[in-house]
């Protein structure tokens, strides 16, 4: 039966909608928050139904949590064990998971710091992105792809928890871009001594995040011509980085080139720059004190050695 008249305007309708929903991925904060707590929820699924996590390091966290619960009220611990608190950047489980231990079985306080780490990681990536594009959106959510990554399958739960929330104070960061310089200051140094204790490389991530921000800025802040072009600086780098990369692309023509021609491959070395190859093959024989005696074809070594016949 075909469609109708009414069924036909319906349908672009809904494709006009759908369109201008989806196109920039942008969400309501209900809606961005409903979608990660779903994705949440399925990234949480292997690590709730298994009753160790298969992470590399994972069992020597845990065990040494054990020591810290246990080794207080165990005179036979104590025999063999003595608990040192020292200024160490790498304490993030080491103080979570303890306290949390308190009220929870062990096995489930360490499942407990692994979801944790998940929720950092995913919720930092969309503070960052809703601080910087100003707006909930469907993007941060892919973040969730990559969770099982190799880094976390060999158990640095320290670094990854630090990552995520370097991420968040980040985000926090960008907030604070209007606000006064000291209270921003004054937070900030207090979220890089927090993730010093966490993890020495998240501290240092959430620097590199910092000094990249504050140089973009820097830069989009520089005075500009009125006519929309680039000021003496601007310019002068734009042509120092043409010059370079043809300097590059001369050189990578030319060695293409000669070992190309070396290795028999005429139809390879003809693809990759033939102007670039044949001046490279001038001054190869410029440069040669008197011709060789051999003839035929050039053998690979003549042509690494052109002074030699």
């Amino acid at each position: 039966m075909p469609p109708s008249h009414f069924d036909a305007r319906f349908g672009h309708a809904a494709v006009g909608l759908a369109a201008a929903d989806f196109d920039d991925g942008a969400l309501t904060p209900a809606r961005f928050w409903a979608v990660f707590a779903v994705l949440f929820l399925v990234a949480a699924l292997p690590v709730l139904r298994v009753e160790l996590p298969p992470l590399f390091d994972y069992p020597n966290h845990l065990a040494r949590m054990d020591l810290l619960v246990r080794l207080p009220g165990s005179q036979a611990l104590q025999r063999y064990y003595e608990l040192r608190w020292r200024v160490i950047p790498n304490l993030g489980m080491d103080l979570i998971v303890p306290a949390l231990a308190r009220v929870l079985p062990l096995a489930w306080a360490g499942k407990a710091f692994v979801l944790v780490t998940f929720a950092l990681v995913a919720a930092g990536t969309g503070l960052v992105h809703r601080a910087a594009a100003g707006q909930w959106s469907l993007w941060p959510l892919f973040v969730f792809l990559f969770l099982y990554s190799r880094v976390l399958l060999w158990g640095f739960l320290n670094y990854l928890f630090g990552v995520g929330l370097a991420l968040a104070a980040f985000a926090l960061w960008i907030v604070l871009s209007q606000r006064d310089a000291r209270s921003r200051l004054a937070i900030s140094g207090a979220l890089a001594l927090a993730l010093f204790f966490v993890h020495l490389m998240a501290c240092v991530v959430y620097g590199v995040l910092v000094a990249g921000y504050e140089l973009g800025a820097l830069w989009r802040s520089w005075p500009r011509p009125s006519g929309g072009g680039m000021t003496s600086y601007q310019a002068t780098a734009k042509t120092g980085a043409m010059k370079t990369a043809e300097r590059a692309k001369k050189t990578v023509g030319a060695m293409a080139g000669v070992m190309a021609g070396g290795m028999g491959g005429g139809t390879v070395a003809a693809r990759t720059g033939r102007s670039w190859t044949r001046r490279s093959c001038r001054r190869l024989s410029a440069a040669r004190p008197r011709p060789c005696s051999g003839r035929g074809r050039r053998s690979q070594s003549s042509l690494r050695r052109p002074a030699a016949c």
